[in-house]
């Protein structure tokens, strides 16, 4: 059948409005470190990007972070509406499962492996269960382990995707693909971190 055209809009506003694409571009240039040309790994690379968009859509919601603004313009709930949010995070998070399943250009095991981490990096081991943490537990003190935690569910799981998808396309496994997770798990936690300050200086 045809897509709802408001649907679509929204789900175009919150891909399509100005963003750093770092984990789309940590994708690429791993490859590119390897010396692979990352050609076939950019449908990957722009799922990547559409799982990001829907879990910022989904975090300014007011039932989550309640922003009014994102990167610089009204957030999706605001330009259009709640229910058509959701439903946009929804539709984007579908799209990139079948954009991944659709990179026929990649072998079909790897295929299967990159949509096995997707879904580990966004479900509850991952940004779903850090966007629960990060509602309920921050409500009272936390110690480092516990605000690390949530960074990492929340925004470091899926640099370690981006990574780790640019090695295993190369070819790099068992000790080095450890190593190229934990670096990304860290440039990830950085990245928060520089985020949260920039927040509350902001504020």
């Amino acid at each position: 059948g045809q897509a709802c055209p408001r649907l679509l809009a929204a789900m175009r506003y919150g891909v399509l409005s100005p963003g750093k694409r770092v984990r789309p571009l940590l994708a690429i240039l791993t490859a590119l470190d390897f010396d692979c040309d990352p050609q076939e790994l950019l449908d990957f690379a722009c799922a990547l990007e559409l799982v990001h968009c829907a879990s910022l859509i989904l975090d300014d919601l007011p039932c989550m972070d309640d922003a009014r603004v994102r990167r610089g313009r009204n957030a999706v709930h605001r330009e259009f509406d709640e229910a058509t949010a959701t439903l946009a995070a929804v539709g984007l998070l579908n799209q990139a499962f079948g954009i991944v399943a659709g990179c026929d250009a990649l072998e079909i095991s790897f295929r299967n492996e990159l949509i096995q981490r997707l879904s580990t990096a966004v479900g509850t081991s991952g940004l779903v269960s850090g966007q629960s943490r990060d509602l309920n537990d921050r409500r009272s003190a936390l110690n480092h382990a516990a605000v690390e935690r949530i960074n990492h569910q929340k925004t470091a799981i899926l640099f370690e995707l981006a990574v780790v998808a640019g090695g295993r396309y190369a070819g790099v496994a068992g000790a080095r693909i450890e190593a190229l997770n934990r670096f990304a798990g860290h440039v990830g936690l950085a990245f928060q971190a520089a985020d949260d300050l920039l927040d509350s200086r902001a504020h």
